[in-house]
């Protein structure tokens, strides 16, 4: 067996993610797991054991390579309990998921669950009574902020140790709304649990003078991931919604033809105020996607030919400007058509040339200029811009290929910068 975990990576920041998720699969190497305490990859079994059934241990698995600013789903079946253990503590103490933690912590032992001192968020998984942790006299499941005490919403988890039973933990935290489903039941729901500064998710559990056996597997997280970088172009509030297609996808990949014609009529609808219709005939034979048809009714594209639109081709950097530039004319050139792009003129101070200028299809020239001289869109070092792959290595290596989060910042710098 493979020791990796496997994630769902969706969006960054987590962007609006909502359940049931449809994402991109990836799995993230052990290296970048950190097992903490007593924690261990049980191979033979395939499953990560935080626990064993002894007194006083505590153990941890923190995902160090996810920063989740935002929204995210976790999901995961865990262990707490073991069919051949009876002890007159009744099984201690419990299993704790952590998000917008501080992963570098430590948490206690015992009653702590390995979550006290990490700060942040939790969904508490109690198998004992601790009195003076503010418990009910029961076994809860809870969401918690700071510390193991201060219950935010709390339910009724008697029935999760039981002997032999895996139980499935579904964490849903969607603008600012926490809900955790046991078993495909939602057990609590909070509202007012937002991002505090920290970025880490683990999953904790730990023992105390009673014990159980502390496990977890199956874990699958929808986190959006991107470059440090597009923090900055994301900051405040957004111009547009990202498009639903790429929004829980992973955005440091390159963008597709259909994804940014979906970028580009979000770009339209927020400079013209209106919403984009679709064309009533569609005269592509190899999709039918609604943005795609919206963005050829308003005249952002044509197509790769009279009956094709390749959807699934990769965006080059030159289309990007061109595509938008169209969206640009479309909404502040009164009469402007693709039929009748030619008799519209943009008004801009001709930058220097690139170094690769001699690269630049003809059609995209204007529009390459146009987003350089506006602040839109810049090269990409060396005084080149790369505006398309002109040989096979640079195919291979995606050179000129735009990627969701570069074609995403274009278009919101557009927005803010000529709306």
């Amino acid at each position: 067996m493979k020791r990796l975990l496997s994630v769902l990576l969706a969006l960054v920041l987590c962007f609006g993610v909502a359940a049931p998720l449809s994402a991109l699969a990836a799995e993230i190497p052990s290296q970048d797991l950190e097992l903490r305490g007593d924690a261990y990859y049980d191979e033979e079994n395939d499953q990560y054991v935080l626990t064993e059934e002894k007194t006083w241990q505590g153990g941890a698995l923190w995902f160090s390579q996810v920063k989740c600013n935002d929204d995210f789903i976790l999901e995961l079946d865990f262990y707490t309990g073991h069919g051949t253990y009876t002890n007159s503590y009744g099984g201690a103490d419990g299993i704790c998921v952590a998000f917008y933690a501080d992963g570098s912590k430590t948490g206690a032992e015992g009653g702590g669950l390995g979550f006290e001192g990490c700060g942040g968020y939790g969904v508490q998984i109690d198998t004992y009574y601790n009195s003076e942790h503010n418990d009910p006299e029961y076994n809860h499941i809870a969401i918690i902020r700071e510390n193991v005490t201060n219950h935010l919403s709390l339910a009724n988890a008697s029935s999760f140790p039981a002997a032999g039973m895996w139980h499935h933990l579904r964490v849903v935290n969607n603008d600012s709304v926490c809900s955790v489903y046991v078993d495909g039941e939602r057990m609590l729901r909070q509202e007012g649990v937002e991002p505090n500064g920290q970025y880490q998710i683990g999953i904790s559990a730990a023992t105390g003078g009673g014990y159980n056996f502390h496990a977890v597997k199956n874990i699958l997280l929808s986190e959006a991931k991107y470059s440090d970088w597009f923090d900055d172009e994301i900051e405040g509030p957004l111009p547009f919604d990202i498009p639903e297609i790429i929004a829980d996808e992973d955005l440091t990949l390159p963008i597709t033809r259909l994804e940014f014609a979906a970028v580009c009529v979000k770009v339209y609808e927020s400079l013209s105020g209106t919403p984009a219709l679709p064309a009533v005939v569609n005269p592509f034979t190899d999709t039918n996607y609604p943005e795609v048809l919206k963005a050829y009714n308003v005249g952002i594209t044509n197509g790769t030919s009279a009956t094709t639109f390749s959807p699934d081709a990769l965006l080059s950097r030159e289309q990007c400007a061109t595509m938008l530039t169209r969206t640009f004319k479309r909404c502040t050139m009164p009469g402007w058509t693709l039929d009748t792009d030619g008799w519209y003129k943009l008004d801009y101070a001709m930058p220097a040339l690139f170094a690769d200028d001699g690269d630049i299809s003809g059609y995209a020239r204007d529009s390459v200029y146009f987003m350089v001289a506006n602040g839109i869109i810049n090269g990409v070092g060396n005084n080149k811009f790369a505006p398309r792959n002109v040989t096979s290595d640079q195919e291979a290596q995606n050179y000129a290929n735009a990627t969701r989060e570069q074609a995403l910042a274009i278009a919101m710098r557009m927005v803010r910068n000529l709306k």
